[in-house]
């Protein structure tokens, strides 16, 4: 089943003319990193970074514009959301991507499983048939030559990256064959998209919306959105950690600042008082350990390497004094907290945003 995954996700891609495409820092830096793609043009730039104004479907709602009470004082969602609007933003394209996506996998899909049943195939065996069975195998050769061509955006020598160079080529070409097999499948078929952009329910009547339909068969709201609920429960798991986060560290300014204030000292004061003394020097042998562990992520050895670990490791430190300072301050402050949490993954019922002190 593996093969028609891959295919109908690739004739989505074909279908729509675009891919929205994310990698993890960590994947860059792999020596076994998936060749890269080209870069973005100057307008795709400058959407990433403009505000997202769309509904993406994938944020949880305040009951409240005060996100957090700390001893009196009110922290606004404004003060949180001046921080993370670019990377809220970010995940929320994702998510619109997606949807427009999902629309053109819906339809592939239906396609797909047609075709397959009128030639009396499983949807596997046709895919065989159509595009696997129809792509060259790349050869090293050809292999040699993309890495030539984009060494400079490859991290790692040829050896290692050999496999994933050959891996990119194959499911570029697959990519290719099934683009003209869609192209076939969607010219004999009735096809009608209804709506130009696929925008998420807002309420449950709101996912009988009609999409597109394939040969009569409807493409609704509905279809669209059960596929995308890992992809929404993810994202709002992110949203949330990242607004969590900067609530975290806006309370802990205003009770440093508090504390300065009590203490008639300033803020760095305080830290160099608090934390100077209870930050572990990193050692040559943490540094060592550390780099036996992760050697497999690293390009370089550990001579190259060493200062920026030792850095690593003593920020690290840091930020551990950090954490336990502004958690012996937490302890004797008055804190209520109402930033929406998430529901879970499996969960379908209303969120509760209630007041939690801490």
């Amino acid at each position: 089943m593996k093969k028609v995954i891959l295919f109908v996700v690739i004739i989505a891609a074909c279908a729509s003319a675009a891919l929205a495409q994310t990698s993890s820092p960590a994947a860059t830096q792999s020596k076994a990193a998936t060749p890269a793609v080209a870069d973005k043009s100057p307008q795709q730039t400058a959407a990433a970074t403009a505000e997202v104004a769309e509904d993406c479907g994938c944020e949880v709602r305040d009951a409240t514009d005060v996100l957090a009470v700390v001893n009196g004082v009110k922290v606004s969602n404004n003060e949180i959301e001046e921080q993370t609007r670019e990377s809220v933003g970010g995940i929320k394209r994702q998510v619109i991507e997606a949807r427009k996506h999902e629309v053109d996998l819906q339809i592939n899909t239906r396609l797909l499983n047609a075709e397959a049943k009128r030639r009396g195939l499983t949807p596997v065996k046709l895919v065989e048939a159509e595009v696997i069975s129809k792509v060259a195998e790349p050869t090293d050769s050809e292999a040699q030559s993309f890495f030539e061509q984009n060494k400079n955006r490859i991290v790692g020598e040829f050896a290692d990256v050999k496999k994933n160079i050959i891996e990119h080529l194959r499911v570029q070409r697959q990519g290719e064959e099934a683009k003209k097999f869609v192209e076939r499948l969607r010219a004999g078929a009735q096809v009608k998209v209804l709506v130009e952009r696929a925008t998420p329910p807002q309420t449950e009547m709101d996912r009988a919306r009609v999409f597109a339909t394939v040969n009569g068969d409807q493409v609704t709201s509905g279809d669209v959105e059960n596929q995308l609920r890992p992809l929404v429960s993810e994202a709002q798991r992110r949203i949330y950690n990242l607004r969590k986060k900067e609530l975290d560290q806006k309370i802990n300014s205003i009770l440093l600042e508090a504390e300065a204030q009590k203490r008639k000292v300033t803020t760095q004061a305080i830290l160099d008082a608090e934390l100077k003394p209870k930050v572990r020097k990193v050692t040559e042998d943490d540094a060592v350990k550390y780099y036996e562990q992760n050697k497999e992520k690293m390009t370089g050895d550990f001579t190259l390497l060493r200062p920026q670990i030792m850095d690593f490791l003593q920020q690290r430190e840091v930020a551990k004094a950090e954490v336990a300072f502004a958690d012996q301050l937490r302890s004797s402050a008055s804190i209520q907290i109402f930033l929406a949490e998430p529901p879970a993954p499996e969960g379908t019922g209303k969120i509760e945003k209630t007041a939690r002190s801490k």
